[in-house]
């Protein structure tokens, strides 16, 4: 058994042991790149430990560490009950306001996993009171946030900003990218979510009651505060700069301007004015995640330097008609998507053979790194993965999760072919 091959099988065994034992797949895929690199390839173990993705790592976990803050103090979810308070009146509006208000707080940085967990819920909810269905409310709720996770100074953004980097393009290309990406996704997900909602006739709904929200206090005042200076530095210098390109202090502030020491620098104001708790912040940092994207990256980074990823292109290049890339790229993607995690599995698998691929089908990079990005969300609804079981978690009532468990299935079924037809037909 060759090299390369022994690496493919040391992938796909790290995906499925993951699986199987319920263990972090990126300890398994720490393991395998230790043997596989130094027993294999000769490599020393500080060289190994060298294709750690350190920027990423530094970049994840300053943003959801910082975003913990006004999640943990409840400055996010009062922000979505203010929002669905002032839509009362237009009930049939709900499914979109419910998408929209997870979406812009998934893009304010506070991470898919927890906009699930916060807009599940609510999303249910008001559907059973304003009497459309609630799967509706619920994938209104979660489609939003898979949209939101991916803007690109979110956390999900600097995931997939930071694995396009390791491809070797530069900083400028790595940001088009990245945002072509959250804008395939918004495309497909609001035509997704247009489409259902016709299907699910949320048109059929009943005037909302519900009691005003309470007002922001002093500490999630600050917070909110704090958050909006550092979306201001972070993206105001960019959008100045269009507008006066040859001010060189704008120039200069967007050239240094960096979402994750931002989010550090603004941690250390939070902190210093008591308006958080370290322990809780630290706690709440998906540490489980950032694991096994690192494990993943490395392994892929040893696949790399052992020729799996040339080889594999070769492979597709030489038996897959260029037609039918995009095809195979977005169906292998939603297979992993169904149990695994799109940020930690999915993305770190297929990234790394997007440049070779895309010149193969003589398709735009971006495009088939979008492509990626949408299939690792299209059939993340699985009741199997991640994503899917937290909206399962979401829902209180026993026979309604059956039933939302069933309509998960089919859902997996419905995003694997919009993606398919998507991908053929608007994407860009």
């Amino acid at each position: 058994m060759n090299l390369i091959t022994l690496t493919i099988l040391a992938i796909a065994a790290a995906v499925l042991l993951g699986f199987a034992t319920k263990i972090n797949i990126g300890l398994y895929a720490f393991a395998f790149a230790y043997f596989i690199g130094c027993y294999g390839l000769g490599l020393a173990p500080k060289e190994v430990c060298a294709l750690l993705p350190t920027q990423l790592f530094f970049l994840f976990f300053a943003v959801t560490f910082f975003y913990s803050f006004a999640t943990e103090d409840g400055t996010l979810e009062l922000i979505s009950k203010k929002v669905i308070y002032r839509a009362r009146k237009a009930p049939f509006l709900l499914p979109f306001v419910i998408y929209l208000i997870s979406m812009a707080l998934a893009a304010m940085g506070a991470g898919l996993y927890a906009i699930l967990a916060l807009m599940v819920p609510v999303g249910i909810s008001m559907a059973v009171t304003a009497g459309f269905h609630p799967f509706l409310g619920g994938l209104a709720a979660a489609y939003g946030a898979s949209v939101g996770s991916n803007f690109r100074y979110s956390a999900g953004g600097v995931i997939i900003g930071g694995l396009i980097s390791k491809d070797g393009f530069d900083g400028g290309t790595v940001g088009a990218y990245t945002n072509q990406a959250f804008l395939n996704m918004l495309f497909l997900y609001t035509l997704m979510l247009v489409l259902l909602f016709v299907f699910f006739k949320g048109y059929r709904v009943r005037t909302l009651e519900m009691e005003k929200p309470s007002a922001f206090s002093k500490r999630q005042k600050a917070n909110l505060l704090i958050l909006l200076c550092v979306i201001a530095v972070v993206i105001g210098p960019a959008l100045l700069v269009k507008i006066a390109p040859n001010a060189g202090f704008l120039v200069s502030m967007n050239r240094f301007a960096d979402i994750g020491f931002a989010a550090v620098i603004a941690s250390l104001f939070v902190l210093a004015f008591k308006l958080g708790d370290a322990k809780k912040a630290f706690a709440s940092v998906p540490w489980a995640t950032l694991i096994t994207i690192c494990g993943v990256s490395v392994l892929m980074g040893v696949a790399t330097k052992a020729g799996v990823i040339d080889a594999l292109t070769t492979w597709v290049g030489n038996h897959i008609p260029a037609f039918w890339i995009p095809a195979v790229v977005l169906l292998t993607g939603c297979c992993l998507s169904v149990f695994g995690s799109g940020y930690g599995v999915v993305m770190p698998t297929i990234f790394p053979m997007v440049p070779a691929l895309a010149a193969v089908a003589n398709i735009n990079p971006g495009k088939l790194y979008a492509i990626v990005v949408a299939a690792a969300f299209l059939t993340g609804v699985s009741p199997f993965s991640s994503g899917g079981g937290l909206i399962q978690a979401g829902v209180h009532d026993d026979e309604l999760r059956a039933k939302f468990f069933n309509w998960q299935l089919i859902m997996v079924g419905v995003g694997v072919t919009a993606g398919i037809i998507y991908s053929y037909t608007i994407a860009f």
